[in-house]
């Protein structure tokens, strides 16, 4: 039997960027959101949410760099990550509530649910989202704003 590429596989058959294989979480309403950030759920740990959509081609780059950040121990112990396609639910007027002008856009919650910082999730920031978490992982204050240069510091 003759191997099929993927270039070659019929488009109904292909798997969407966004449903491979990755370690963040799919939430796909405010609810579901709501549940994952709440204290009941959060067990002790920080909320990291990715706010996508399947035609950002922005959204499609960052992805594979984003799938490995909960794969750091280090990560997994101080944060739960999820991923939320704004095009399912009501997912876009929640981002825009929240101030959210773009996406890819992520959105970190403290262990209580309380709003703790934003930051753009592109694929050219994904260094500077690694070394944000790191930093709010470790801060002893936990308000944070970012620098001009996208980076998180103490408010």
């Amino acid at each position: 039997m003759a191997s099929v590429s993927i270039e070659e596989a019929p488009a109904e058959t292909r798997v969407p960027w966004y449903k491979k294989p990755c370690l963040w979480k799919e939430l796909s309403s405010v609810e579901e959101l709501e549940a994952a950030i709440s204290a009941a759920n959060s067990g002790g740990k920080m909320t990291v949410i990715d706010f996508y959509a399947g035609w950002c081609a922005c959204c499609k780059s960052s992805f594979p760099a984003l799938c490995r950040i909960p794969a750091s121990n280090f990560m997994a112990q101080h944060f739960n990550f999820y991923k939320a396609n704004i095009e399912e639910g009501n997912l876009a007027s929640y981002i825009k509530k929240k101030g959210v002008r773009g996406i890819p856009h992520v959105l970190v919650f403290h262990p209580d649910g309380s709003d703790c910082i934003g930051m753009s999730g592109a694929f050219k920031k994904m260094e500077a989202l690694r070394k944000n978490l790191d930093f709010i992982a470790r801060a002893e204050k936990k308000s944070f704003v970012l620098d001009p240069n996208g980076y998180a510091i103490n408010r």
